[in-house]
């Protein structure tokens, strides 16, 4: 049985991971990239779906699980496009995961030369090899659009286009090409003319360190650590974050430019705030959210995520590592408050609490087997009245009490059904196993659940 603990602990080789042993494809950092072309480009993106799925809920780092999916969104890449089908696995090893709670300047510069990256935004063709050539300005646009200033950040377009310039000639060998993969610089399609970007002059003859100094400007760019710290705040708090936990985040950003562990400190800083510590209700979970907590919430074991369970996640609207633009999924109440989105929540959440996801078996559909494995009647209170467990799991699956206590009477009701009393000692475990999956359902259909 994978447990969460085993998710923690691993060598640095990779040896006795489990999840490299579930998928070989998905190798540890330090593997080289090239080795990701021998896989077929749908096992990649299976296999990096489904481990991500293991890891959101097994992991018993979840503050980090969150900051990856934050950043997963932050630094978008679609798989879909050219070899970015093989190459976004090395991204989600090397640069999501790997610097996650770090350096946001390290997070920058991995994410600038990720493979996937140059050729997800064309980086790898930002050339200027003849007279009168222009540079690509896509991935410079999205640098300090998306990823550092931020849309109103105060930069011009003279600022794009000189970014664009320090970028030129970094590139990725293709699958054709031996190595490949790799990354390289070719002085030779480089502009190594002077620039200048928001307001600070680049000497010319810098040649590849271009790409560390234009770095070096936007990161410690004062507009860079509001955006970060605004994208966080929305992320933890609120669509329309306090000033109070921005200002907090703005603060630890800049005093800790360069700490290895900026970015958790900047995480600390926000989220021990009042205002983060009062902001229960100002945010609607996105689909996954809902669907890992839930899972988590029943304690569930889940050994091996199926294509099935991919296609049920994906049908709640946020499938994974599937947006197309850079930006990233939304993070805010009305990209997922439509009909139909909280019904197909309601349908995961209904069919997770009746153990109705399964492996299903072709060949012998009577032999399919629950995905997930759980037991609620065990993980209920011995005292068992129908008043006493409707007070108990509303507040196990939630952290919380019900925000209407008079919904606790209407599920004692439910579950006492016509059998007992609400106060009467229900020790017929069979029933609770009958009646139990749809009070927890009830909850998780509840707008308590919905929210954060």
């Amino acid at each position: 049985m994978l447990r969460g603990e085993d998710l923690e602990h691993q060598r640095e080789d990779g040896a006795g991971d489990p999840l490299q042993k579930l998928f070989p494809a998905l190798r540890d950092r330090g593997a080289r990239v090239g080795d990701l072309y021998e896989f077929k480009d749908k096992v990649l993106l299976d296999d990096l779906t489904r481990a991500t799925i293991l890891r959101a809920v097994l992991s018993e780092r979840q503050l980090c699980e969150v900051m990856v999916q934050f950043w997963s969104d932050h630094f978008n890449i679609d798989p879909s496009k050219a070899e970015a089908k093989w190459l976004k696995a090395a991204d989600d090893r090397d640069v999501v995961r790997a610097h996650a709670l770090g350096n946001f300047r390290d997070l920058v510069r991995a994410s600038a030369v990720s493979p996937a990256m140059l050729w997800y935004l064309d980086g790898r063709a930002n050339r200027v090899a003849n007279a009168g050539d222009k540079p690509n300005e896509n991935y410079a646009r999205e640098l300090l659009e998306l990823h550092t200033l931020g849309v109103h950040g105060g930069y011009t377009q003279q600022d794009v286009m000189e970014v664009a310039r320090c970028l030129t000639g970094w590139t990725v060998r293709d699958r054709k090409k031996f190595f490949k993969g790799r990354v390289e610089f070719n002085a030779r399609q480089h502009d190594d003319g002077p620039k200048r970007v928001l307001g600070a002059d680049i000497p010319s003859g810098l040649g590849a360190a271009d790409l560390d100094r234009v770095l070096e400007i936007v990161v410690r760019h004062p507009q860079t650590a509001r955006h970060i710290a605004w994208k966080l705040c929305r992320r933890f708090i609120a669509d329309e974050p306090p000033e109070e936990a921005m200002q907090a985040g703005v603060d630890a950003f800049l005093a800790n430019l360069d700490a290895p562990d900026q970015l958790a400190q900047v995480v600390r800083a926000i989220v021990t705030t009042d205002a983060f510590l009062n902001s229960w209700g100002s945010k609607v979970k996105r689909p996954l959210e809902t669907a890992f907590n839930a899972i988590r919430a029943i304690d569930a074991t889940l050994d091996r995520p199926t294509e099935d369970l991919s296609w049920m996640l994906s049908r709640m609207g946020q499938p994974m590592f599937e947006h197309v633009a850079p930006n990233g999924y939304p993070d805010v109440r009305d990209a997922w408050t439509s009909t139909v989105g909280v019904l197909t929540r309601w349908q995961f959440t209904a069919m997770l609490a009746h153990g109705w996801i399964t492996e299903w078996n072709e060949a012998y559909p009577d032999k399919s087997r629950p995905l997930f494995l759980f037991d609620l009647v065990s993980q209920s209170p011995s005292s068992r009245t129908a008043r006493d467990l409707a007070a108990f799991w509303p507040e196990r699956l939630l952290g919380r009490p019900l925000q209407d206590e008079g919904v606790v009477e209407d599920l004692a009701r439910f579950l006492a059904g016509d059998a007992f009393g609400v106060d009467d000692p229900i020790s017929d475990d069979e029933y609770l196993r009958w009646r139990l999956p749809g009070l927890v359902n009830l909850v998780f259909m509840s707008p308590d659940f919905l929210l954060r």
